[in-house]
């Protein structure tokens, strides 16, 4: 755990970020009169300013470039991190422009669609669950995941902060979890979302 600093900065790193650029956006979402407006299926209280997500996906990029450039990654994972950077963008990509589409936003169809591609995506540049034989399974499996993640925080999201919660909580398990094996890029990634998401 000899980069345990590192992963600690990368988290306050990432929190500042985070603190400096929702309020501003925060304030651009009243100015232009962008909100979530509470529904059937949304529960929480009065109009809530939408695009905080921007906030966090932009102090988790940032923070992960900084790194990126700042550490030594060792062979191979910078491939990694690049497929995960691009990955993560078209699923924010998604999500914003559905945010944009407000109230109705984008069709069911076309979010299964692409995130089934983007999953696909991510299949290809390799990253799959390698342990389950026959191995098709394990392709299906990993798009599932993908897919199905995505959708299960979508969902939730219908509360203040219900969402942001479960994927701190997530990203701090995999933090720990992968602390002891010294897989660099995955600390990092776990440290920066959850300093963004907090």
């Amino acid at each position: 755990m000899k980069n345990i600093k590192l992963y600690f900065f990368s988290f306050i790193l990432s929190l500042i970020i985070s603190l400096i650029l929702i309020p501003l956006i925060r304030k651009l979402s009243i100015i232009f009169n962008i909100y979530d407006r509470p529904n059937d299926i949304k529960t929480h209280k009065g109009n809530i300013p939408l695009f905080g997500g921007l906030g966090v996906f932009l102090s988790f990029y940032i923070t992960l470039l900084f790194f990126r450039f700042y550490t030594h990654f060792p062979t191979g994972t910078l491939r990694d991190l690049r497929y995960i950077l691009i990955g993560s963008f078209f699923i924010f990509l998604l999500g914003f422009i559905d945010d944009f589409k407000k109230p109705k936003g984008l069709s069911v169809k076309f979010k299964f669609f692409s995130q089934f591609l983007i999953a696909l995506l991510m299949l290809i540049a390799g990253f799959k669950i390698k342990f389950i034989h026959p191995y098709y399974i394990g392709y299906f499996l990993t798009l599932l995941w993908i897919v199905g993640v995505t959708n299960s925080i979508n969902i939730i999201d219908i509360m203040d902060g219900l969402s942001s919660l479960q994927v701190f909580i997530a990203a701090m398990s995999f933090l720990f979890i992968s602390l002891p094996s010294e897989h660099i890029y995955v600390n990092f990634l776990a440290a920066a979302l959850a300093g963004s998401i907090l």
